[in-house]
């Protein structure tokens, strides 16, 4: 075959392959959820598993399952308490990486809508914390003892007079009491 031939072959197994990609995304893996109903929002995680053509997943100690035609999904409720009872249907589509989602709950309007959860940087570091300076009052015009990135879990070890006082009695310090 000549080159020109095996461009276009590859091209279009390549062009197929995307096409079926985008028509078909994976909806499996940790997602965000707001479930708006009875007048307020609900949040939650839910981790969705491939279970055939459908995506399964408990959030609320109830059951749902996800199904995909395109990009229009159906959330379905069964609660798990009662026997794999029904507890609604919720319609919508997926756009740009969300689902939303429009039907009934426990006979209430309701909405869903989820998003990726973000991925949580895994590591840590400890803080020694020794306090240097005493205050006598609480005020918001005194500077933070310790500042600690919230993003990061961390371990912290705090140190306060009484702590102190119980582990390093034999310390150099020891004598400004």
């Amino acid at each position: 075959m000549r080159p020109e031939v095996w461009r276009t072959v590859l091209f279009v197994i390549c062009f197929f392959a995307a096409v079926a990609r985008a028509q078909n995304p994976d909806l499996t893996g940790r997602w965000q959820v707001s479930i708006m109903h009875y007048g307020q929002n609900d949040y939650g995680r839910v981790t969705l598993k491939a279970d055939g053509a459908r995506w399964t997943g408990e959030m609320f100690g109830d059951a749902f399952t996800v199904t995909l035609d395109g990009s229009a999904i159906e959330v379905r409720c069964q609660e798990r308490d009662q026997k794999g009872k029904h507890c609604g249907v919720l319609k919508g589509r997926l756009s740009e990486g969300v689902m939303s989602a429009s039907g009934n709950l426990y006979d209430q309007e309701s909405t869903w809508t989820a998003r990726r959860a973000p991925t949580i940087e895994r590591s840590s570091a400890r803080h020694d914390f020794v306090p240097k300076v005493y205050h006598n009052q609480f005020s918001g015009q005194i500077e933070p003892a310790l500042r600690i990135r919230p993003a990061k879990p961390s371990m912290r070890r705090p140190w306060t007079l009484e702590v102190w006082m119980r582990t390093e009695r034999t310390s150099p310090r020891a004598g400004i009491l």
